[in-house]
């Protein structure tokens, strides 16, 4: 799965390259002492070369940038004006793809061919990124013709509100998202997770590969926990520790990892899980001050990309049951 990062901050260069070298020789033509020789001066330079390296570097990353910040100023700008069916969610972590969200799916395509095109073509590309999104139709009907056995593998659940639900899926026909509720306001769904793309499981999944909810549901399981594998499965929490554990490893499961914690002889009665973003796994106790771990719970939710439920919850029989706000640690 690609992971959506976000902009780090770039370290002002300092001075030009040559100055440090320049600072060295000085230093030792300037000498009359003869005990500054240049085994001794030697060491110095080298670290002085290696800072005018970094400079240099930076200097190179920070002209980079500036040339990424414009290009996805005029990316976004054309999308908003001409493509309004296409939103731009950002760059991965690794700064090598655009992630865009098309027909309630996500796809993340190479920066690189992007940013060819506009050199390639400055002046005509509105015209090229035209031709780029009249393919993206196409691409998701490949993903949609994929076979089961191959879709096996790439099966995993992801937990939703229900308002999202309503706001992404049709709610007849093919295109209609699968789904299994989970709590009042809240349902697992299920995707085909790939390289390039996060695409919803629908009704019109499920008709051609002929199977039934229950089965895509159990693989999507196993899947995850052979994902939440990976990284030490679902955070618990040692009796010894004070506050709460946080889970976020960015690969768009985070949130789903509750679902381990419904798995039989899984169940621990004093814990407490928040799922403020799809992106975010809060583990806490019922020992802990609750209306504050709330309090922090509802502002990630205020301000999560991926919102799911700013509300507190705890397992019983493997049941999900919400907090009320007035329960009480204990």
């Amino acid at each position: 799965m690609y992971e959506v990062g976000a902009w780090a901050r770039i370290i002002q260069p300092l001075p030009a390259f040559g100055k440090p070298l320049g600072l060295a020789l000085k230093l030792w033509n300037q000498s009359g002492r003869k005990k500054l020789g240049m085994l001794h001066l030697l060491p110095w330079a080298v670290l002085l070369l290696a800072i005018a390296g970094f400079v240099w570097r930076q200097g190179r990353v920070k002209a980079n940038t500036s040339a990424l910040e414009a290009f996805l100023l005029r990316f976004q700008t054309v999308l908003a004006v001409e493509h309004p069916e296409v939103e731009f969610l950002g760059l991965t972590c690794d700064g090598a793809k655009l992630v865009l969200r098309f027909r309630h799916q996500e796809l993340a395509l190479p920066l690189s061919d992007f940013l060819l095109l506009e050199r390639a073509l400055p002046g005509s590309f509105s015209d090229s990124l035209k031709r780029v999104f009249e393919q993206l139709p196409m691409f998701l009907s490949r993903v949609d013709d994929l076979l089961f056995d191959e879709a096996i593998p790439l099966l995993l659940p992801q937990i939703r509100s229900k308002q999202w639900i309503l706001e992404n899926s049709p709610s007849l026909g093919c295109g209609r998202v699968l789904t299994k509720e989970l709590l009042d306001d809240l349902v697992i769904c299920y995707v085909l997770d790939g390289p390039e793309s996060m695409i919803f499981i629908s009704d019109g999944h499920l008709r051609s590969w002929g199977c039934r909810p229950a089965y895509i549901h159990n693989l999507a399981m196993s899947n995850l926990k052979t994902l939440a594998g990976t990284n030490g499965g679902l955070p618990l929490i040692d009796p010894r520790q004070a506050g709460a554990r946080i889970l976020h490893s960015n690969d768009g499961y985070d949130a789903a990892r509750l679902l381990l914690a419904l798995e039989p002889n899984m169940e621990e009665e004093d814990l407490v899980f928040a799922v403020p973003d799809r992106d975010l796994l809060i583990v806490g106790k019922k020992s802990d001050n609750l209306a504050e771990l709330m309090k922090d719970v509802g502002h990630e939710y205020a301000s999560s990309r991926h919102p799911i439920s700013p509300c507190l919850f705890r397992v019983r029989s493997s049941r999900l049951i919400k907090i009320d706000s007035n329960e009480h640690a204990g």
